[in-house]
């Protein structure tokens, strides 16, 4: 039985993240592979640990949202690595940006 609270919809989308610990703000390039409106599934090259806060920028029809999210659990995928973030702050709003900008996209390619 799946627990999640929203369900997931598959994605190919390039984003930019920067740990909330790194001081010079240097942009990681990953990828999104699932969005809900709870978090997303990230795929990148790069270590982040569980607890890590992040900033994840990503780019949608020339707007650039910037999304605060926690990483919730970590895979290791060969050289890449698989996380599951959530996002630190929701509102009603913001669900809407991501249904909008990000799932209702999906559903229509699927």
């Amino acid at each position: 039985m799946d627990k999640r609270k929203y369900p997931r919809y598959n994605v190919d989308i390039p984003i930019k993240i920067i740990p909330k610990n790194d001081t010079e703000k240097n942009e990681i390039s990953a990828k999104i592979n699932n969005v809900s409106e709870g978090g997303l599934k990230i795929v990148s090259s790069c270590d982040f640990n569980t607890n890590d806060l992040l900033t994840v920028k990503i780019s949608v029809d020339n707007v650039v949202l910037e999304l605060m999210a926690k990483v919730i659990w970590k895979q290791n995928a060969g050289s890449e690595k698989k996380y599951g973030v959530q996002f630190s702050l929701t509102s009603g709003y913001l669900n809407h940006l991501i249904r909008e900008s990000l799932i209702k996209p999906a559903t229509h390619h699927n």
